[in-house]
């Protein structure tokens, strides 16, 4: 794989746009007719800006720092709040409701036709939910709706893309970039725009414009860093950003995007979210041979949806995690890593620190966790074995007996063990027997040679194990030969 110079890596700070040349890569492509890539400019002194300082009253005005500020405030004051009114003083200055008629409306069919058209885009209807978001479109407008609006005409640019109406989409959310600019003021219009930029910016992907698609998503980084206040999207758009940026080898870029997104995520207690920006950025890692990295990465999120109670996304950790100790992951460090991720466990001087976890061990742990069985306790340092009636230390003795049923206690002889039956019959139970789902994942074998999996224990190098996202278990060597005979990534049972 290809890789470009190493670059440092690009700081993304809060109220702030991505530093460094518009064209990550050196590569230039024209951005005529495709609208809402303007270079901004500095309100007071025209130059380019890198660094984005919006107004914080008007949110329409940009200058290069507070010095352009202070001195175009003069100028400035007498539009500012004005200039976000709308031709015949339809906007304000303030938020977007304050151009909704004195009484106020219920969303109605407006709202209704946007949930209909979402519903029937998620099923793959996509003339059926254009149909309605041009309904909805249309009743937001007549009843002042805007932002609803600006929904509805995302999702129709959406359709339109979905349709392979590429020309159609450009245009459909060119023209709504354009609304948003002139009707809706706050955060309100930084979320809208941002939106409407990174919808943009998939079709920019789809139209083979890798790098103008990087340049939507940079800018709608950039308008969300400056308002700071939707975290979420910013993250979204973060993650999209490091999607791209590493589609196109600039990992440096791409992890620095992925980590924002992490951080983001954890902030807002989004563990759906941040369950994918971690896997993103997994993914990313292990591309680069940092596959200890990775697997802290994947840790971290299994903890947070463990303490979310999202089994869902805690079982597409594991799925990851198993597959990377088991098939990247050599050396003994898992314990390592898994210990610097829980925080929940202390040990005090006197506990006897056990071995290190090694890949293969932390990799049937994952494995166990994922089909629903409990985790194995942890090993205890076997203690000197005496005699449960007199005490006798039985070390030394290579014939002991053993109770039959407990299989813990141990004694000189048979007289000792009636002597201490009484007090021994109230703890004495069997050990619990394996499960019908323990003895099935015991018994189950690879649907390619058929020979056993040994999915709960410690594999070796020879017999290693990958599950599919359908929970297909098969060899990893049988999975590179199903591969390279042309079966592709789908499941040899499925």
């Amino acid at each position: 794989r290809c890789r470009p110079a190493a670059r440092p890596p690009l700081q993304m700070g809060a109220g702030q746009s991505i530093p460094g040349d518009p064209q990550w890569d050196g590569e230039q492509e024209d951005p005529t007719g495709w609208p809402g890539l303007e270079q901004l400019t500095c309100d007071h002194c025209g130059a380019a800006i890198q660094r984005l300082r919006r107004c914080a009253a008007c949110r329409a005005a940009f200058f290069c720092g507070r010095e352009c500020q202070r001195a175009a405030w003069p100028r400035h004051r007498e539009v500012c709040g004005s200039r976000t009114q709308g031709q015949g003083g339809q906007r304000s200055s303030g938020s977007p409701a304050s151009s909704r008629p004195s009484s106020p409306r219920a969303p109605g069919a407006a709202a209704d036709a946007l949930r209909r058209g979402l519903k029937l885009f998620n099923s793959g209807n996509f003339r059926e939910a254009l149909a309605e978001a041009d309904t909805s479109a249309e009743a937001a407008a007549a009843e002042s709706l805007w932002e609803l609006r600006y929904e509805a005409l995302r999702l129709r640019g959406q359709c339109l893309e979905q349709l392979q109406d590429l020309a159609g989409a450009r245009r459909c959310l060119g023209d709504s970039l354009a609304e948003v600019r002139e009707r809706l003021a706050g955060s309100a219009a930084s979320k809208a725009e941002a939106n409407l930029l990174l919808r943009l910016g998939a079709v920019a992907t789809r139209s083979a414009k890798p790098q103008l698609a990087l340049q939507y998503q940079r800018k709608a980084v950039a308008i969300l860093e400056a308002d700071g206040g939707d975290k979420d999207s910013l993250a979204a758009a973060y993650n999209s950003l490091g999607i791209s940026a590493g589609k196109r080898g600039l990992t440096e870029a791409a992890r620095t995007a992925f980590q924002r997104a992490v951080e983001l995520r954890k902030e807002t207690g989004n563990v759906d979210g941040l369950c994918a920006c971690a896997s993103n950025l997994a993914n990313l890692l292990r591309a680069e041979d940092q596959s200890q990295e990775a697997a802290k990465e994947l840790e971290e999120a299994r903890r947070l949806a463990n303490q979310a109670g999202s089994s869902r996304l805690e079982k597409q950790v594991l799925l990851n995690l198993a597959n990377l100790y088991e098939n990247e992951l050599d050396a003994p460090a898992a314990e390592e890593m898994r210990k610097a991720t829980n925080k929940m466990q202390t040990r005090t001087s006197e506990e006897v620190e056990p071995a290190p976890e090694t890949a293969p061990v932390a990799a049937a742990r994952c494995r166990r966790a994922l089909f629903g069985l409990p985790p194995l306790p942890p090993a205890k340092p076997s203690a000197p074995p005496e005699c449960g009636s007199c005490g006798a230390d039985l070390s030394g003795q290579s014939r002991r007996l053993r109770c039959g049923r407990c299989r813990r206690a141990c004694y000189c002889d048979a007289a000792c063990q009636r002597a201490a039956w009484r007090q021994h019959a109230e703890g004495c139970q069997p050990p619990p027997g394996p499960s019908e789902l323990e003895l099935e994942l015991r018994d189950r074998g690879c649907p390619v040679c058929l020979e056993p999996l040994h999915l709960l224990e410690a594999t070796s190098a020879e017999s290693r194990v990958v599950i599919l996202q359908c929970l297909h278990c098969l060899h990893s060597r049988c999975w590179n030969e199903w591969t390279d005979r042309g079966g592709g990534v789908a499941c040899p049972v499925c």
